[in-house]
């Protein structure tokens, strides 16, 4: 979903964003951090905590997890001393993808830290990002959104309601309500994020860029598509008057404003694609404009644009970019992996939704249910070097109906295909296997496999 792919593009615009729960932070001496004043200089605490963190940070996971295991098995450590192991413990566990035993072990944090203390200890805030997290791995989304929440809750009341430490937390709560299908609760919580990111760090900041491009992919989620596509161009504007007009921050934006467009259906169809294609040609202007940017990224742009021309302009207005994407992947380590990702075989532009689901439901003219079932027709085709489907053929032992037949040709021509491309030059590819999706509906006793 692009929301969640949004948010990961913000933790890249913005190194401050968290990426996951109670990151250590950097310790002045030996004071720790959301601690009350008799544990912040704790002996052991810090003897265990400068250990563990040495490892975590060279991404000794198991290491530190077994650290802290050991520390826990020593008798007379305190509840709270024995929840701020468990978060370590919890965390390297996250760290290393044991997710249930991460959960367990948040759960353990939280539940000593509310026995010692009360429901708003600031201690709390970490373990219950934590759970979220882990609780969203394992798509328990609403018991996920309920830590978050709280997290989030605790911070405002220990900080304000303007605070920046909320802001990672906001992230994964905006995710478990995406996941919940309840955007109207994403966009309520993703407008504190935005508001308390403005005010303490400017308009201007990478932050801020980042969550008004969450915000507008939220918007198009929803189907406000005039409200995100001016989240967009405050965004781009943000970005032009703090860098240039040609800042590879400009890269996401632009292409969320593309989509934004190609998805809008208040426009003519012909209009959406024209002023798509112009902010797609942007991006291509920002790539040859920034000699900087990897060749990967400027790969994957080139792309883009040349797989957007193949399917509304034509072959001849595309072949460049994909020579050019060609180019940029041999300049990687590992170029012949790349090349053969993208262009080893031909990739379906136009033809995707001929594929229907299986028992979906449908109405029939006089509003009585039809079922609807996919009735599967192996094809096999040539693809040109220009990425039209050429010779159709049908396999002999399978017998099919002339209606069928025919609807399934009809399908098979009008798919259009990025080529196959060697040595960047588009080739044909032969033998090409598919397998077409017939819609076969049932009303009553009559089947209709495409004969009627």
């Amino acid at each position: 979903m692009r929301i969640i792919e949004c948010l990961a593009i913000g933790a890249i615009l913005s190194s401050a964003t968290v990426a996951t729960a109670a990151t250590p932070e950097p310790r002045q001496g030996c004071r720790l951090a959301n601690l009350p004043e008799r544990l912040d200089s704790d002996p052991l605490l810090c003897e265990f905590d400068e250990a563990w963190s040495a490892q975590f940070a060279t991404e000794g996971y198991r290491e530190a997890a077994d650290l802290a295991r050991r520390y826990l098995s020593q008798s007379g450590l305190d509840p709270e001393q024995r929840a701020f192991v468990l978060q370590r413990l919890a965390l390297a566990q996250q760290r290393e993808s044991d997710i249930e035993a991460a959960r367990q072990n948040y759960i353990l944090a939280i539940e000593l830290l509310e026995r010692s203390s009360d429901r708003l200890d600031v201690r709390l805030i970490d373990p219950l990002l934590g759970l979220g997290q882990t609780l969203l791995e394992q798509d328990a989304t609403q018991e996920a959104a309920y830590a978050l929440e709280r997290a989030a809750h605790i911070s405002r009341v220990a900080e304000g309601p303007y605070t920046v430490r909320q802001g990672p937390i906001i992230d994964e709560l905006v995710k478990a309500h995406v996941m919940n299908g309840r955007i109207d609760l994403a966009l309520d919580a993703q407008s504190s994020q935005l508001e308390s990111y403005s005010r303490a760090y400017g308009h201007g900041d990478d932050r801020v860029i980042a969550s008004w491009l969450t915000r507008g992919e939220l918007f198009s989620a929803a189907g406000m598509y005039n409200e995100a596509q001016q989240a967009y161009k405050l965004a781009m504007r943000t970005v032009r008057q703090k860098d240039s007009m040609y800042s590879a921050a400009l890269l996401p934006l632009l292409d969320s404003m593309a989509q934004s467009y190609l998805n809008h259906g208040m426009n003519t169809r012909l209009s959406r694609i024209g002023i798509a294609k112009q902010y797609l040609e942007r991006k291509v202007i920002v790539v040859n404009k920034n000699p900087d940017i990897d060749p990967a990224t400027r790969a994957a742009v080139y792309v883009q644009m040349g797989n957007f021309l193949q399917k509304y302009s034509g072959w001849e207005f595309a072949i460049a970019n994909y020579r050019n994407a060609w180019e940029e992947l041999g300049k990687l380590s590992d170029a012949e992996q790349r090349r053969a990702a993208y262009f080893s075989e031909p990739a379906i532009l136009v033809g995707e939704d001929h594929v229907v689901e299986a028992g979906d439901m449908a109405g029939s003219p006089d509003g009585a249910p039809l079922t609807v079932y996919a009735f599967e027709v192996p094809v096999t085709l040539d693809v040109s070097n220009q990425g039209e489907p050429r010779n159709v053929r049908f396999d002999d032992d399978m017998p099919l109906s002339r209606g069928t037949r025919d609807r399934a040709l009809r399908l098979a021509r009008k798919l259009k295909f990025r080529p196959r491309i060697v040595d960047s030059a588009a080739v044909d590819a032969l033998d090409q296997r598919y397998t077409l999706t017939i819609p076969v509906e049932i009303d009553g006793a009559r089947i209709a496999d495409g004969s009627r």
